[in-house]
């Protein structure tokens, strides 16, 4: 015998009181988002226009803009003189 066999087969309990959650409303529960998962990685393929050292930011030449804090990585032959140059690869 099981360790469950004794209840795998009685009906699910279903409260008189406490009416049931939609279907929906339980799936939002569990539903991800930036704070749950601690956000996201965009990644981006282009050209840089320019490399703000005031605002912190690489301007791209298609018009968007990404600030340094949000840059995980970035790679590029430009990118990759400058590394090896100051020693941080």
């Amino acid at each position: 015998m099981g360790k469950y066999d004794d209840i795998i087969n009685l009906p699910h309990h279903v409260s008189k009181k406490h009416p049931q959650m939609p279907i929906a409303d339980r799936a939002a529960q569990f539903a991800p988002d930036a704070r749950k998962q601690g956000g996201h990685y965009n990644k981006t393929t282009g050209c840089v226009k320019k490399i703000d050292v005031i605002n912190e930011k690489l301007m791209m030449i298609d018009g968007n803009e990404i600030a340094f804090k949000h840059i995980k990585e970035i790679q590029g032959d430009f990118f990759l003189s400058i590394m090896k140059s100051e020693n941080i690869t």
